[in-house]
C-alpha cells in the first residue's frame, strides 16, 4: 500500500477508511 505517497491531510482521511478509499485513491497516485 502506497499510503505515503498520498497527502498527508488525504492519508489522515483515508486512514479511517483504509480499507477501501486509500486502495482506490492508490491505484489513482
Amino acid at each position: 500500500m502506497s499510503i505515503k505517497t498520498a497527502s498527508k491531510s488525504t492519508n489522515k482521511k483515508y486512514q479511517s477508511r483504509k480499507g477501501e478509499l486509500t486502495g482506490t485513491n492508490d491505484r489513482e497516485n
